[in-house]
């Protein structure tokens, strides 16, 4: 028996949500490390600043943690981030609304190019290879047709899915570097 997990299709009239989020946390899972690491430097020069040991800091009334930082029981104070470091956070807080402006265009995407799909040889023929790679059931099927093949037609979604394919290929990259 197999290690890998099963993979089907959904039922007929059913969402591709578990499917589309699979691909999606694949896709995005260094930009979510790179983004937890941006907070997490900002915590240490935080602290280091105002000589604490908080796991977390308030920016515009909102509390930023990160993995590796826990909360001490009973501590209710929350420091506010150095003004030193406002320029810091301001690049984190643009780069996390790109990643997730990112994350919802592909999603849509990926919906776009599945939703007409019948089996896994179509959903292997639409989907650009890096998006394969997730899920080992179709990554042993041979491509038999264009990629975004269920799109061919639709002059508009090919347009989205051609301007976001390159983003798609760089978070998929960007996964195998971080």
């Amino acid at each position: 028996m197999s290690d890998e997990p099963e993979f089907t299709l959904p039922r007929k009239g059913s969402s591709y949500f578990k499917l589309i989020q699979a691909f999606i946390a694949d896709l995005f899972v260094a930009e979510k490390r790179r983004l937890d690491k941006s907070i997490a430097d900002l915590i240490r020069a935080n602290n280091e600043i105002k000589g604490t040991q908080a796991a977390g800091f308030l920016y515009y009334g909102e509390y930023y943690t990160a993995e590796g930082f826990a909360v001490v029981a009973g501590r209710t104070a929350k420091e506010n981030l150095h003004d030193s470091l406002n320029s810091k956070m301001e690049w984190h807080i643009k780069s996390a609304e790109t990643v997730a402006t990112d994350e919802r265009l592909i999603s849509q995407i990926i919906f776009r190019l599945l939703d007409p799909c019948q089996t896994l040889q179509e959903m292997r023929d639409t989907l650009p290879d890096c998006l394969v790679e997730v899920f080992p059931a179709l990554k042993k099927l041979d491509r038999h047709n264009d990629v975004g093949i269920t799109l061919r037609g639709d002059t508009r979604g090919s347009r989205q899915f051609d301007k976001l394919l390159p983003k798609i290929e760089f978070y998929a990259a960007a996964r195998l570097i971080y």
